[in-house]
C-alpha cells in the first residue's frame, strides 16, 4: 500500500482512503464479527475489499433506485448494530447524499421531528427495525416518508458488479455536509448536527508534537503491528460513528470488534469476546468497565490491554484507580458538535485528570462554585486541528461547550470533569436524558411546587418531589401524584422510567431557587444530598417511612403490586419493551441482573410490608415465575396468604406436566429393532464433545478395544482442534469423525434431514445439555424439544441406537418416597411431577427422564439415563496398576461452580459452614470410566431392558463435619466454623461491596444454596444397585479424601502458601 507521508493527513477524504485500502490491501481486516450467537463459535473477519465491495454495490442500488443528489439530500439510516451502518454512510457519500443516523431508541415524535428538520423523505433500515420504520411513517403521514428495507452485509457482497470510485477531490468536497448526528433534546427535541469532510479531515491532521509527552484521542488507536479494538457504543452515537466509520479507515492498522448486533453488549459479554480475542484497546462507557471489574477472570483480561478510554459518563472513582494500575486508563472528551478534544496520556495518579493539548487553545472561563466552563473561538492555527474548526467556527466566532470543570487542586493544565450547566442526565451507562419533559408533568400538579429529577453518574433515575404546602399524609400525595408520574414515564425514553422506590417528598421550601423562581439544581441536589442518597442505597423512601400500611386496606392491591413489580423491570434499559406475559429470560435477563431486579421489587414493595415479610422474593422465584404478570400474581398471593407452598407446587407440577405432554406427542406406538453391532465392533455417537465430561467421555472410549468409530457431534465448528491434543497423544483404532449439528437449534423436520448421521450408530450419547441453575424450566424447552426430536428419529433408524441420556440426580432428590423424611431414589424414572429439585435445571432433566420413559413403553425406544451426582475435578487413580489417558484440556473442576464458588468466598469471609450435606462426589475421571463400562454393558448384552436407569454417585458417603477441619487448616487456620444459615447471612451482607461478585462467587448462586441448606439436615438414600453390579470401577469407588481436597484447594490457588506468595 502507498505509504502515507504527514502531509497527507488533514486533507483526506473518507470515501477515497476507503477506496484506496480496498483495492491495494483489499485482505486488510476491517472488522470481525461474531459467527452465532455464541461467542464460543469464534469470529468471522471481515476485510476492506469485502467492505468496498459491499459499499460500491449499495452506492449502486442507490443510483439506480434514487439517483444521485445534487443538494447533499438526507437519507435516514437506523438498524441493528452491524456493519450495514458503514455501507449506508459511505455509499450516500459516494452518491452525494448525507446521511442521517437517528437514534432507534427516540420516542418516534422525536425521530419524526428530525427527518422534519432535515427535509429527510427516504428512510432506511434493517428488517429488525421494520416496526419503528412503519411508526415514523404512519406518525408523518404515508405519501411524507418512503421506507425502504436494507438487506444483509452478505446479500450487499453478493450483489457487488462493478467499482463505484469517489472521484472529488479533498478541495471540491472537503466542506460538504456528508453526516447528521443528533443532540441529546436538551430543549424537548433533539437538534440535528451536521459534519462535513473539513470536520473528520481536521480530527485526522497530526497536531504538533509536545516533547516527552504521549497524545492521546485518536493516536491511542494507531498502535504498532495492529490489533483490534472492541467498542460497545451504539453506530449512531459519535463514539460508535468514528468506531465502525473513522478509525478503521484513517487508523492506520486497527480493526473492528463487534459484538452481537442485536443484543446489549453487556459486561459478561464483552469480557467473553476478550477472553477470545486478543483486543488491544477497549473503548468503552464506564458501566462497562465497571461491570466487568466483578466478573472471574476479568483482571487477568484487562492486564492485557494496550489501552482502556472511556467516554460518555464519568467512571467511578474506585473502579478507576484500580484500572489505572491495570492498564494505560484515559478519558476521552468531546461533542458531537466539536468533535474528540484532544488530551495529554496521564498518569495512574491523575487518572480522572484531563490535560488538553495545546494547539487545541481551549479557554477556561470562570463558573459558579469553582468551576470553569470550556469554551472555543475561532483561531485559524487551532481550527486546522479541531472537528468544529470545519463547522460551526467557520460560521460563529465561538462555541460554548456547556461543559464544566474544577482544576487540580496542585498541578496547573489539569481539569476533572464537573457536570454541565444545562439540564441533561448522564447516567453510568453514558446514556443521556433530559428530565425536564417529565419534570414538567410533575409539576402539573396542584399541590407540587416543583419537581427535580437526579441521576448523573447513577444507573437510573430519581425524584424529589416539593409541595406547596405541608401534608398529612406524603403517601396520599404520592397516590395521588402516580398517574402524572406513569404519563412522565410513557413519554420517556426506557431509562429514563421513575420507579416509586425512587421517589422521595421533602418539606415546602426545601428547594433553593434563583431570584426569578427557576430552581437552582445543583444547589438544590446539594442540599438534600441525604435524601437522595438514601433513595440509591436501597432504604425505604421518605413517603413510605410515614405509611408502612399493609396491602389489605388498599382497593385495588393486586394493581398495586402488579405495578411494583412492572416498574421494577422497567427500569433496565433492555426491559423497557417487556409486555407483562413475555418471558424476562428470553430478553437475556442474567443471574446477576435477577439478583438486582429481586431487590429492587423488595425495595418498592417496603411501603406495604416489613423486610422480613418480603424475603421470599429472590431470584428463585423470578426463575419459577419469569413474566411481570405471573411473578406479580405469585407475590400477591403469598403476601395476601393465599399461596401456600402446596399450591406453589401444585401450579409448578402442572406445568412440567403440560411440558411433558407437549414433547411426548410423537411417541407413536411401535417397535423399534435392535441389531446387533456387525462383528461387535461398535459404532458411538457422542452429542457434546466439548465439555467437562464430553472431553473425558472421548478420552476413555476411543481406548477401548471395540469401538471401532465415533461420531462427535457438536454445534461448535471447531471441537475437532479441541480435541487435537488429546487425538494426538492417544493410540487408538477408532475412526473418529466431527459433525457441525445444534440440535437445540433444530426443528424435528430438520433433524429428520440428518437421519443418515445416526443411522449405523449403536448407541447415542446426549451429554449435551446447559449447565445453569439460574433459569426456569423454559430456558430449557429447546433442549428438551430437541431430545424429543431425538427420539422419534432414532426409533425410525434400521439399527434403532440405543440413546444414554446423562441426567441428574437432582431430577429426584426432592420427593420423599418412605413414611419418614428419608429420601429414596430408585433406580426408575419417577412418575411424580414434584421430585425435582425446585429450580429449571433439575426439572429440565426430570422431564427428560419422563419422555425417555414415555417412548421406551410406547415406541421400543432403547435407552438408558446416567442420572449423575456432583461431579468432582480429577484426581490421581491409586487403586488400578494402569492408567487410562485423559483429555487435559478441561479436567479442571470449573472455578464457577458451587463448591468452589463457596470455597473462595469461605476463604475471603473468613467463615466455613459447618452442616453441608454429606459428601457422595466422583472425580470425573473415575465417573467417566464408570460410565464407558455401563454403555458397553447395555450395549453388547442382549437381554437388557429397553429402559435402564443408572444413579451414580459415590456409594461412600463422607459427613460433611470430617472435610471442615481438612478445609480449614488448607485454606487459613484463622477461619471461624459457622453454621451454613449465619454463613450465607454473612455473604449476603457482602453484596453491595465493590467487586463482591469477584471475591464472593458464591453471591450469584445464593438462592440455589439456600434451597441446598433447606435440605441438608434430610437423609438420603440413593439405590445403587444395578450400577455397581454393570460398572467394577463405581463399585469399588473409595470415598473422598483429605488428599483430594487439598488437591482441589490448590488447583484453585486457595491454599494458605498460595494466598501468601500472591
Amino acid at each position: 500500500m502507498t505509504e502515507l507521508s504527514p502531509a497527507m493527513k488533514g486533507s483526506r477524504l473518507l470515501p477515497s482512503v476507503l477506496d484506496r485500502i480496498g483495492a491495494e490491501t483489499p485482505g486488510r481486516i476491517y472488522a470481525s464479527v461474531p459467527r452465532t450467537h455464541d461467542i464460543a463459535d469464534g469470529f468471522r473477519d471481515i476485510t476492506f475489499g469485502e467492505v468496498l465491495k459491499g459499499v460500491d454495490a449499495l452506492a449502486a442500488w442507490l443510483t439506480t433506485n434514487f439517483g444521485v443528489s445534487n443538494d447533499f439530500e438526507t437519507l435516514a439510516y437506523t438498524g441493528v448494530a452491524d456493519l450495514r451502518y458503514t455501507l449506508m454512510f459511505y455509499a450516500a457519500v459516494k452518491c452525494g447524499y448525507k446521511i442521517l443516523l437517528s437514534s432507534s431508541r427516540n420516542p418516534t415524535h422525536q425521530n419524526v421531528s428530525l427527518l422534519e428538520q432535515t427535509g429527510c423523505t427516504k428512510f432506511f433500515y434493517s428488517s429488525e427495525m421494520a416496526s419503528i420504520a412503519k411508526e415514523i411513517q404512519l406518525a408523518m403521514g404515508n405519501d411524507s416518508l418512503h421506507i425502504v428495507e436494507i438487506d444483509s452485509f452478505d446479500k450487499w457482497l453478493d450483489a457487488y458488479k462493478h467499482p463505484y470510485p469517489f472521484t472529488k477531490s479533498f478541495e471540491e468536497a472537503r466542506f460538504d455536509p456528508i453526516l447528521v448526528l443528533h443532540s441529546s433534546g436538551s430543549t424537548g427535541a433533539p437538534k440535528p448536527i451536521t459534519q462535513t469532510h473539513q470536520y473528520f479531515a481536521n480530527c485526522d491532521r497530526l497536531r504538533p508534537q509536545v516533547p516527552g509527552r504521549l497524545e492521546g484521542g485518536e493516536r491511542l488507536w494507531d498502535y504498532e503491528g495492529g490489533g483490534y479494538f472492541l467498542c460497545p457504543f451504539p453506530p449512531y452515537h459519535l463514539a460508535g460513528f468514528i468506531s465502525y466509520i473513522y478509525h478503521p479507515v484513517f487508523g492506520r492498522s486497527c480493526s473492528l470488534l463487534l459484538g452481537f448486533p442485536d443484543r446489549p453488549a453487556l459486561p459478561e459479554l464483552v469480557l467473553r469476546m476478550m477472553m477470545q480475542k486478543r483486543v488491544r484497546l477497549l473503548f468503552t462507557p464506564p458501566s462497562i468497565v465497571e461491570g466487568m471489574l466483578t466478573l472471574d477472570g476479568a483482571i487477568d483480561i484487562i492486564k492485557k490491554l494496550d489501552d482502556i478510554v472511556y467516554a460518555g459518563g464519568p467512571l467511578e472513582k474506585t473502579a478507576g484507580d484500580q484500572l489505572a494500575l491495570l492498564t494505560r486508563l484515559s478519558p476521552v472528551y468531546g461533542a458531537t458538535e466539536t468533535g474528540t478534544i484532544t488530551c495529554l496520556v496521564q498518569t495512574p495518579e491523575t487518572w480522572q485528570y484531563m490535560e488538553f493539548h495545546p494547539a487545541w487553545k481551549v479557554i477556561m472561563e470562570p463558573e459558579i462554585d469553582g468551576a470553569y466552563e470550556l469554551v472555543l473561538r475561532r483561531d485559524a492555527e487551532a481550527d486546522k486541528y479541531r472537528g468544529i474548526g470545519g463547522t460551526i467556527l467557520r460560521e460563529k466566532p465561538e462555541y460554548r461547550t456547556r461543559d464544566l470543570f474544577l482544576p487540580h487542586p496542585s498541578k496547573p493544565g489539569l481539569w476533572r470533569f464537573y457536570g454541565r450547566n444545562d439540564d441533561i442526565i448522564v447516567f453510568s451507562n453514558g446514556q443521556k436524558w433530559n428530565p425536564i419533559p417529565s419534570e414538567s408533568i410533575i409539576q402539573s400538579h396542584g399541590d407540587v411546587a416543583g419537581a427535580l429529577i437526579i441521576g448523573d453518574g447513577k444507573f437510573q433515575p430519581a425524584a424529589i418531589i416539593e409541595p406547596k404546602k405541608t401534608v398529612a399524609s406524603l403517601e396520599n400525595l404520592l397516590d395521588s401524584l402516580w398517574p402524572l408520574i406513569e404519563q412522565a414515564n410513557q413519554q420517556s425514553q426506557g431509562f429514563g422510567r421513575l420507579m416509586r422506590s425512587k421517589i422521595a417528598i421533602v418539606q415546602p421550601g426545601d428547594f433553593v431557587r434563583a431570584p426569578k423562581g427557576t430552581i437552582v439544581r445543583s444547589a438544590t441536589a446539594n442540599k438534600l444530598h441525604s435524601a437522595i442518597e438514601k433513595l440509591y442505597s436501597g432504604s425505604v423512601d421518605s413517603a413510605a417511612k410515614d405509611v408502612k400500611q399493609s396491602l389489605s386496606q388498599t382497593d385495588d392491591p393486586q394493581f398495586e403490586i402488579l405495578q411494583v413489580v412492572k416498574n421494577s423491570t422497567h427500569e433496565f434499559d433492555k426491559f423497557a419493551a417487556a409486555r407483562d406475559e413475555d418471558d424476562l429470560f428470553q430478553f437475556g435477563l442474567d443471574s446477576l441482573m435477577a439478583l438486582e431486579l429481586s431487590k429492587s421489587i423488595r425495595t418498592g414493595l417496603s411501603i406495604y410490608a416489613d423486610d422480613n415479610k418480603l424475603s421470599f422474593i429472590t431470584t428463585l422465584m423470578l426463575f419459577r415465575y419469569p413474566t411481570i404478570k405471573k411473578l406479580a400474581e405469585a407475590i400477591s398471593l403469598y403476601l395476601l396468604g393465599e399461596l401456600e407452598e402446596q399450591h406453589s407446587q401444585t401450579l409448578n407440577n402442572k406445568n412440567i406436566e403440560r411440558v411433558i405432554e407437549t414433547y411426548t406427542s410423537t411417541a407413536n406406538p411401535q417397535r423399534a429393532i435392535s441389531m446387533p453391532a456387525k462383528d461387535g465392533q461398535l459404532h458411538i455417537g457422542l452429542i457434546g464433545s466439548t465439555g467437562f465430561l464430553g472431553q473425558q467421555l472421548l478420552a476413555n472410549l476411543i481406548q477401548h478395544p471395540k469401538v471401532a468409530k465415533i461420531t462427535c457431534i457438536d454445534r461448535n465448528a471447531s471441537a475437532q482442534q479441541s480435541h487435537r491434543q488429546l487425538l494426538e497423544s492417544v493410540q487408538t483404532n477408532a475412526h473418529i469423525e466431527f459433525k457441525t449439528m445444534s440440535l437445540a437449534d433444530m426443528s424435528l423436520e430438520e433433524i429428520q434431514k440428518h437421519k443418515e448421521v445416526f443411522e449405523n450408530m449403536d448407541g447415542v450419547i446426549y451429554s449435551a445439555w446447559t449447565v445453569n441453575f439460574n433459569q426456569p424450566l423454559s430456558y430449557f424447552e429447546p433442549q428438551i424439544r430437541a431430545l424429543s426430536a431425538l427420539c422419534t428419529v432414532l426409533v425410525s433408524c434400521e439399527r434403532s441406537p440405543r440413546l444414554f441420556f446423562v441426567s441428574s440426580i437432582s431430577s429426584s432428590n426432592e420427593k420423599s418416597t418412605s413414611d419418614s423424611n428419608q429420601v429414596i431414589i430408585p433406580e426408575d424414572v419417577l412418575q411424580d411431577a414434584s421430585a425435582p429439585m425446585p429450580m429449571g435445571y433439575a426439572q429440565s432433566k426430570y422431564v427428560a427422564e419422563r419422555i425417555l420413559a414415555k417412548f421406551a413403553h410406547h415406541t421400543g425406544l432403547r435407552a438408558t439415563i446416567f442420572r449423575l451426582g456432583q461431579i468432582a475435578g480429577p484426581v490421581t487413580d491409586n487403586i488400578r496398576g494402569i492408567m487410562i489417558k485423559e483429555s487435559s484440556s478441561s479436567a479442571v473442576w470449573n472455578e464457577r461452580e458451587w463448591f468452589p464458588s463457596v470455597m473462595k468466598s469461605s476463604a475471603n469471609l473468613g467463615l466455613i459452614p459447618s452442616d453441608l450435606q454429606p459428601v457422595d462426589w466422583i472425580p470425573v475421571n473415575f465417573l467417566t470410566r464408570g460410565i464407558a463400562e455401563l454403555i458397553f454393558h447395555d450395549l453388547l448384552i442382549e437381554t437388557i431392558s429397553t429402559l435402564q436407569v443408572y444413579n451414580i454417585v459415590n456409594p461412600h458417603q463422607v459427613p460433611w463435619s470430617e472435610l471442615v477441619p481438612v478445609i480449614k487448616d488448607a485454606i487459613a487456620s484463622t477461619c471461624k466454623i459457622v453454621p451454613f444459615a449465619v454463613w450465607i447471612k454473612d455473604l449476603r451482607s457482602k453484596e453491595l461491596e465493590l467487586h463482591a461478585a469477584e471475591k464472593y462467587p458464591a453471591l450469584k448462586l445464593l438462592d440455589y444454596l439456600q434451597g441446598t441448606l433447606n435440605i441438608a439436615g434430610r437423609e438420603s438414600r440413593v439405590v445403587m444397585d444395578r450400577t455397581k453390579q454393570a460398572s467394577t470401577t463405581l463399585d469399588q469407588m473409595q470415598p473422598v479424601n483429605e488428599e483430594w481436597v487439598r488437591n482441589w484447594l490448590s488447583v484453585w490457588g486457595l491454599t494458605t502458601s498460595q494466598q501468601a506468595s500472591e
